[in-house]
């Protein structure tokens, strides 16, 4: 720069000045100094950077060139002042060489002297480097106040770690520090920042226009005051605010921006409906972050977004949809209560979204509860959404999930025909959607143990291998092929399709190795296999997969059963007393959750049965009794295993009495009439003219069901 013209210089200077944007950490220094969290601001620079910013928010501090002021005039610059060091672009000298800088420094110093140890002092922007003006600070600076280097680097140059070494605990070095981010961030702190103009920028320019005197030309029809005129234009816009503001906050809530939409609730008209309807959403979107993780935070944002909107009955619909991902019964119940809470609100919303899921809702937690009333209920739910959407095949696929459902509680074959219609629906509008496949294979299959028919199983197996083609990985349809095929095996006593089972078992399990299901019913394949083989090797593999099964789901009802069923079918072949006792274990284990389950108090006094025969003991046989009577309180008609029991202590009367309830009541075992004639159970009285009588009337309709 020495090697130009003063006027060279100041026309090298000027044409980057006057292209120069605002930069916030001067917008930010404007408002501490406005609001008088600083005294004066001193800059090096020649530019009218701070002036401009400052003038942003109507605010004009007196300028001071202490290049060209006399230094006897230094001492009367008051607070609330811009002092330019070295210059302004707009004077008449400029200090930018190393000589000037140098006569600028032994100028400035007694200045410099008196303002770093009469206050607390701020560096920000300035190297600190090898300066005459780094000397002065250097030289002079005697710690009465406290002083703060804020630098972009993360460690101080050599100039400045050795002057803050002096007393670092009152000269304060902070790294890393972008200015712009620092002196807004200090601002905000300080609440001087936004500003006026960024806060309200139409108030702003209307207290500007208040600053102006009258137009003083007079008007006639063409011509216009204007003043007037752009004070009218503002109004219009003051009026427009709330709608700008309405599609700021939209903007903001599809941007998921939920915490900046509610740190501005103090500033919102919450009177203003489009307004206090989208912070009430912003409420209800935190609040659903919080479901899951933080109760009472989920209860104080869902509260502020009812209390904005009372009638937000979609505020309920959507924390009951969040729940329903859930299998817990707790979150099920609570999904339940915010459905019936939302129509409650709104009997007679048509919003066929709200009403499908309130009725996944009640079809999980009546699956969970095995609640005929709740599934009744869904029922009616999907029905009213198919009314609105007939062809969403969700709602249709969902609808047969619940029929089915319902339909293996009931044994119901008219709620699985039901069912299978609306999955053939669903298909026709979706063929390759994998879950409705594997849903219909579901179905298929539940129905076919019902009815023991073989053919339906072949349908399922249809379904399956759809789904696995399109998705050939889907551990639920792996599991729920395994299912099938062990079941058409086990009708059928054919090893081979075990042996398919077992690869869909593993398959699925390769997928998902903790699954208790999967581990559970593989155990029941291995089970099923071991019993025709009688082989003992299959009992310990199945052992192997319950027990895995329980290391992961220790109070899954099915497997404590059906793992007691295992050990007490390898008892009675070993005639191993510790087995059954290891048996009871399991299935005490089972009804410690489900004291009714009419399955395992039946299994239970089976077991004890077998034992009280092989020890002929009399008190098993009271204790297996015990059993039987309390599985009939939940199930009055399975009178099979009482009708034995009554058998094996001679009771031909009562025996009589209860297997023809059961006849009656169609509770006989499957595949009736080869159960009956094999059960040893029923020797004492297979003699018996009743017996033989229900023996041929099983057999005749056997082969009725076949011509059939």
């Amino acid at each position: 720069m020495s090697k130009l013209t003063p006027h060279e210089q100041k026309t090298l200077i000027e044409k980057h000045i006057t292209k120069a944007k605002i930069n916030w950490a001067h917008i930010a220094l404007g408002s501490l100094l406005k609001n008088g969290y600083l005294g004066k601001v001193l800059t090096f620079n020649f530019d009218n950077i701070l002036n401009r910013a400052y003038s942003l928010d109507n605010f004009f501090p007196p300028i001071y060139d202490l290049k060209v002021l006399s230094e006897e005039y230094f001492t009367a610059i008051p607070n609330q002042s811009i002092v330019h060091l070295h210059g302004q672009w707009s004077g008449f000298q400029l200090a930018n060489s190393d000589a000037d800088t140098s006569s600028q420094a032994n100028k400035l110093k007694n200045y410099i002297k008196n303002t770093i140890n009469t206050s607390p002092t701020l560096f920000i922007g300035y190297s600190g480097g090898a300066d005459a003006f780094f000397q002065l600070v250097e030289e002079n600076f005697i710690g009465q106040h406290r002083l703060y280097w804020i630098d972009y680097g993360k460690e101080p140059n050599s100039n400045v770690k050795k002057f803050i070494e002096v007393n670092p605990n009152h000269r304060n070095f902070i790294g890393e520090q972008d200015a712009d981010k620092f002196l807004l961030e200090l601002a905000i702190e300080l609440k001087c920042f936004p500003t006026e103009l960024f806060k309200d920028p139409i108030k702003h320019l209307k207290e500007i226009c208040e600053y102006v005197n009258n137009f003083p030309l007079n008007t006639s029809e063409s011509e216009i005051d204007v003043l007037e005129d752009t004070k009218k234009t503002l109004e219009i816009a003051d009026k427009t605010k709330p709608a700008i503001t309405t599609i700021k906050l939209a903007e903001l809530l599809h941007a998921k921006k939920f915490e900046t939409i509610i740190n501005q609730v103090k500033n919102l008209d919450l009177k203003i409906k489009p307004i206090s309807k989208i912070v009430a959403s912003a409420y209800l979107s935190k609040a659903l972050i919080f479901l899951t993780k933080d109760e009472s935070q989920f209860q104080i944002h869902f509260d502020k977004a009812i209390s904005l909107k009372p009638d937000f009955y979609q505020a309920y619909a959507d924390v009951g949809t969040k729940l329903i991902s859930s299998n817990k019964i707790d979150a099920l119940i609570k999904a339940k209560d915010f459905f019936e809470n939302c129509f409650t609100i709104n009997p007679k919303i048509k919003d066929d979204t709200i009403i499908g899921h309130y009725a996944i809702a009640l079809s999980k937690l009546a699956r969970i509860r095995e609640d005929k009333s709740l599934f009744e209920k869904a029922l009616v739910q999907y029905e009213n959404a198919l009314k609105i959407q007939p062809e969403h095949a969700n709602h249709l696929g969902n609808y047969g999930n619940a029929l089915q459902d319902l339909g293996r509680i009931k044994q119901d074959e008219s709620l699985f025909e039901k069912a299978f219609v609306q999955y053939e629906n669903a298909l026709k509008i979706q063929p390759e959607h994998v879950n409705h496949l594997g849903n219909y294979g579901n179905a298929l299959s539940e129905l076919a143990k019902i009815k023991q028919d073989e053919s339906l199983l072949e349908k399922a197996f249809v379904q399956y291998e759809n789904a696995l083609k399109i998705q050939p990985e889907h551990r639920n349809n792996l599991g729920n092929y395994g299912n099938a095929l062990s079941d058409l095996a086990k009708i059928k006593q054919d090893e081979s399709l075990f042996e398919k089972a077992f690869v869909q078992y593993e398959n699925a399990l390769k997928i998902q190795p903790d699954n208790a299901d999967h581990l559970g019913n593989y155990g029941s394949a291995l089970l099923g296999l071991g019993r025709i083989k009688q082989d003992e090797s299959l009992f310990e593999k199945a052992f192997v997969q319950y027990e895995n099964a329980l290391k992961i789901q220790p109070e899954h009802t099915n497997n404590l059963g059906n793992y007691g069923n295992a050990l007490s079918d390898l008892a009675k072949i070993k005639q191993d007393e510790s087995l059954f006792e290891k048996a009871f274990v399991q299935y005490k284990n089972a009804l410690k959750p489900q004291p009714d389950d009419a399955d395992h108090l039946g299994n239970y006094g089976n077991a004890l049965s077998d034992l009280a025969k092989i020890k002929q003991d009399e008190s098993l046989f009271e204790k297996a009794f015990v059993q039987y009577e309390n599985a009939l309180k939940t199930q009055p008609n399975k009178t099979y295993n009482l009708a034995c029991y009554y058998a094996l202590i001679r009771d031909s009367e009562k025996s009589k009495i209860n297997l023809l309830h059961a006849e009656k009541h169609d509770t006989l075992p499957k595949n009736s009439l080869k159960y009956l004639k094999e059960d040893t159970d029923l020797d004492n009285v297979r003699n018996e003219p009743w017996f033989t009588e229900l023996l041929e009337r099983l057999k005749a309709k056997e082969e009725a069901e076949k011509v059939a």
